[in-house]
């Protein structure tokens, strides 16, 4: 997929009803300009920066729906995941978007370090943090809780999603010596998986037994990191080995180019089948040039990171951030190569199982209010010159 900004905005249209029927239905950067908030982070009015202008814009849609007013005016605390990590890193990127509009806004943007996931759900939902990086399967898993009696004393029904911000997809590398051009034929073959009880060996599970493959028929052998089944691959101790994560992946780019592997594609029925049937699962794509020496693209599928608020979070300053994804979409995908797939339509689309924030859905209604308005105007003014002509003749 290609990045995309402004020239997307027409696919809007399309994407609203799916979204209004979710609002009413149930790695890391090198440098960010952002900080990391503190744990008894107080929600104060960030103080004005001398000479700053009052930011006024007559045209800017979204000052008339979310008017600033001093209450509105805070942090947003973005709980995301290890420094070192990519969802600390992508958080700081959705913060730099932010920032970089302050002076208008007066919204600053902090970036939280975390364990994950689920720690992130749980400062959404308790109010130590306004937004949170969650895997998509953990949004699900969130979302199917606030059905049942789970003794928490979490909120889960107050789980709004914000936007999908990149994929993570299901990565099988094969040795070439092994000649496996499709997971079908892996029966014996030396596997890696990742631990039990990981949702990266749960999907591979699945996906293998979709795929009609037993673990049975494989000799498994369990290993803690990606870069260490990849380290056995290219040792010549695993035929294959199958991973979640975002691509492009340096230890598979390294494994493709010095140790005759390739990746090979989740056939289309079972593709098919798991995504019909799970809905924090998303189709993806890697194109041929993901990887350097990848020979032809590939179709699996995979999670995806996505952006979660609560219900109870304003929609002026969720409106503000996915107006700066939607704008901003070429700055973010040009940040890092995990992002550069990520296409501006996709946003408020995949992997999303909660509903959508209500904020999200009032700023994609005013992009089509007017995108609408733009339209009926060029349609007007086509239809004068045509009278016009019309006359002259």
């Amino acid at each position: 997929m290609q990045a995309s900004g402004r020239p997307f905005i027409p696919a809007v249209l399309g994407l609203l009803c799916a979204v209004t029927l979710t609002v009413v239905g149930p790695a890391a950067r090198a440098q960010t300009q952002h900080g990391a908030a503190p744990d008894d982070q107080e929600v104060i009015l960030p103080p004005r920066r001398p000479g700053e202008a009052e930011a006024t814009s007559e045209a800017d849609e979204t000052e008339t729906l979310f008017p600033s007013s001093p209450e509105s005016d805070r942090f947003l605390r973005i709980a995301t995941g290890p420094v070192r990590g990519g969802y600390y890193g992508v958080g700081g990127v959705v913060c730099d978007l932010m920032n970089a509009d302050l002076a208008r806004h007066r919204i600053e943007c902090l970036v939280r370090p975390t364990t994950g996931s689920g720690e992130n759900i749980s400062h959404v939902l308790n109010g130590t943090a306004e937004m949170g990086l969650v895997q998509s399967d953990w949004q699900s898993f969130a979302v199917r809780a606030s059905e049942q009696e789970t003794g928490s004393s979490l909120n889960f029904d107050r789980l709004r999603s914000v936007a999908a911000l990149y994929p993570l997809a299901f990565q099988v590398l094969v040795s070439d010596a092994f000649g496996a051009t499709e997971l079908s034929q892996l029966q014996g073959a030396r596997v890696g998986l990742a631990p039990e009880g990981s949702s990266q060996r749960q999907l591979a599970d699945v996906v293998l037994a979709q795929t009609g493959v037993r673990l049975s028929d494989l000799d498994v052998e369990v290993h803690p990191s990606d870069t260490d089944m990849i380290r056995a691959l290219c040792a010549g101790d695993l035929d294959a080995v199958l991973l979640v994560g975002p691509a492009p992946l340096q230890p598979i780019d390294v494994a493709i180019s010095r140790c005759d592997a390739q990746l090979l594609s989740v056939a289309p029925e079972v593709r098919e089948n798991l995504v019909g049937d799970r809905a924090a699962l998303a189709h993806l794509i890697l194109d041929q040039d993901t990887y350097s020496d990848q020979r032809r693209p590939v179709e699996t599928i995979g999670f995806v990171v996505t952006l979660v608020a609560s219900s109870t979070l304003d929609d002026r300053m969720v409106a503000e951030v996915a107006r700066h994804l939607i704008e901003g979409v070429e700055l973010y995908s040009a940040s890092h190569p995990v992002l550069a797939s990520v296409d501006g339509t996709a946003f408020f689309t995949d992997g999303l199982t909660a509903p959508v924030h209500n904020g999200v859905a009032r700023y994609l209604d005013t992009l089509a209010a007017d995108f609408q308005a733009n339209s009926e105007e060029q349609d007007g003014g086509d239809t004068l010159v045509e009278e016009n002509g019309a006359e002259t003749n």
